[in-house]
């Protein structure tokens, strides 16, 4: 919801991938004036090179808040309440996380709506769900953000390693969303 929310204000929204030093080359390349991440980083590149910073960042909601005449609440009224779980991390080696998103990916393939920019990522009607290889480690990366509150449950109810009936379960509630956002 929140691209559709900015594109209907006029702006020109992107997917790309995690990790802050990757949206700031991407942001220099398409001459973005904003960008933000689900850890919580947000750089802006309106006045400077790209760049996050806590203290910015706080410095130019204040600058926004006193040009307007809404309060924060009020400028956030409208937007829906979600879940959103923590990163879930799942041991991986090193040598085969990218090749257990690869062979996931391949399962849904042509079945159900994917987005591959950054691992996989399947949209939901009021939310989605991502598998990664992360960056840093040997994990897989797990995030899941809805509207529902149903899928945090359905998640802990999931569990923790071993690895294997997690990443099956985990596979399972994904196809499940995924099939039921196309429809099927």
């Amino acid at each position: 919801r929140l691209f559709e929310d900015l594109r209907r204000r006029g702006a020109r929204v992107l997917m790309w991938k995690t990790g802050h030093s990757l949206i700031k080359a991407k942001m220099q390349e398409e001459r973005a004036l904003l960008a933000g991440e689900l850890a919580g980083h947000i750089c802006f590149g309106d006045r400077f090179l790209p760049f996050d910073d806590a203290v910015y960042v706080g410095a130019r909601l204040l600058e926004i808040l006193a040009a307007g005449k809404e309060s924060v609440s009020e400028l956030l009224a409208d937007l829906p309440m979600v879940f959103s779980t923590p990163e879930i991390r799942v041991f991986c080696p090193e040598h085969c996380k990218f090749e257990v998103v690869r062979r996931v990916r391949e399962s849904f393939e042509g079945r159900i709506p994917l987005s591959d920019v950054d691992g996989l990522r399947v949209e939901f009607p009021d939310g989605w769900g991502l598998l990664r290889a992360s960056n840093t480690q040997p994990a897989l990366v797990l995030r899941f953000l809805d509207e529902d509150s149903s899928l945090w449950e359905n998640l802990r109810v999931v569990g923790a390693p071993p690895p294997g009936p997690f990443l099956q379960a985990l596979a399972q509630l994904l196809w499940e969303r995924g099939k039921k956002a196309a429809g099927l």
